[in-house]
């Protein structure tokens, strides 16, 4: 039997010869190989990309590091800050008190040599033109004690106000001023 010669007959859905010619073969013939130059540049960013990853991982692992080693210097230095800073605010006090035309010194002794037993001063300020006390008392009577006390060595003393100790109900809190501009005031 004689075989028979198949001819296969293969579909072309873009002819060359007259659609290559026309307007639309034209276009479609540009926007593949354009479509193939994007893919190309899309996987040559890709590429790009997953490859710096290596550069930017050893990157902040070196930063991460600088990071760690900045933090232990920190955590050393921050006594020493501290300590620094606090011996500034002490000798900024000191300057403030030197620089006082009166010898805050001589006040302090003034008023704590009449503090009668009961009277406790939780602070004392001391300024250019008074001197203002708050403190603690069992009984108002050992705050008036006090104030006469003062006016032995002071001229003009004002009790500011008296009020209840808010921790500890049995003390009696007061705030006095004592006005220091006035000559009379050794």
């Amino acid at each position: 039997m004689a075989t028979a010669q198949k001819h296969t007959v293969g579909i072309n859905l873009l002819p060359q010869e007259e659609f290559a010619a026309s307007t639309l073969g034209r276009i479609l013939k540009w926007l593949l190989s354009t479509f193939r130059v994007i893919v190309i540049l899309t996987e040559v960013i890709v590429m790009a990309v997953f490859l710096s990853r290596f550069w930017l991982d050893a990157k902040a692992n070196d930063l991460n590091e600088l990071l760690r080693k900045n933090q232990a210097i920190l955590k050393t230095t921050t006594d020493f800050e501290n300590e620094f800073r606090d011996i500034q605010k002490k000798l900024e006090t000191f300057s403030k008190i030197s620089e006082l035309k009166a010898n805050p010194f001589e006040y302090i002794n003034r008023v704590s040599n009449n503090l009668p037993q009961d009277v406790y001063l939780t602070s004392i300020q001391i300024t250019d033109n008074s001197i203002q006390m708050k403190g603690n008392s069992v009984s108002e009577a050992t705050i008036s004690q006090f104030l006469v006390n003062l006016k032995k060595d002071f001229s003009n003393i004002n009790l500011m106000g008296t009020n209840t100790n808010q921790q500890n109900s049995s003390l009696i809190e007061f705030n006095a001023k004592i006005d220091i501009s006035q000559k009379g005031d050794k």
